[in-house]
């Protein structure tokens, strides 16, 4: 009795573990775990498209012109060798709705916000800060008191 009240601890632990949904700034896409390992996109006309993760969705953003979905978190499974890691994802949102970006951090992810006009990601993070460059794909690592020389976005709907 008491090893499955345990295991049914550790599992409603486990999915409980996902975010609320990312909204995009004017509603038009929703993203939110369907069930462990598949977010699932909906646009505002209700279509909507699947795509795997190889983490927990702990929060993210999209972009102002919703081309880009960036989601971090915790891996699925706890990595007892490393249980802080972190995993950041960069989806491209056209037709198939890929993952052109995938960084794996060794310390939390407090958030990730996209630049005002899209071009850079934000990445903050109990190390420092990170700025993911969207057209070339290069990070820069910067220390924990870098403030960014560009404006990040603000939604009126953040949640």
């Amino acid at each position: 009795m008491l090893a499955s009240s345990i295991w049914a601890l550790f599992f409603f632990c486990c999915v409980a573990h996902a975010a609320d949904a990312v909204v995009s700034c004017d509603d038009a896409y929703r993203a939110e775990v369907s069930k462990p390992g598949l977010l699932t996109i909906t646009g505002r006309d209700g279509k909507s498209a699947s795509a795997k993760t190889g983490h927990q969705v702990d929060g993210g953003s999209f972009s102002p012109d919703n081309n880009y979905l960036v989601l971090y978190g915790m891996p699925m499974k706890a990595n007892s060798q490393s249980p802080q890691t972190n995993y950041l994802a960069l989806y491209k949102l056209d037709g198939q709705r890929r993952t052109i970006v995938r960084q794996t951090y060794g310390a939390g992810i407090y958030s990730a916000d996209f630049s005002a006009d899209g071009k850079f990601i934000a990445i903050a993070t109990r190390l420092g800060v990170d700025i993911l460059n969207v057209k070339n794909m290069t990070f820069e690592s910067h220390d924990a008191a870098y403030t960014p020389e560009f404006p990040l976005q603000a939604c009126d709907n953040q949640r």
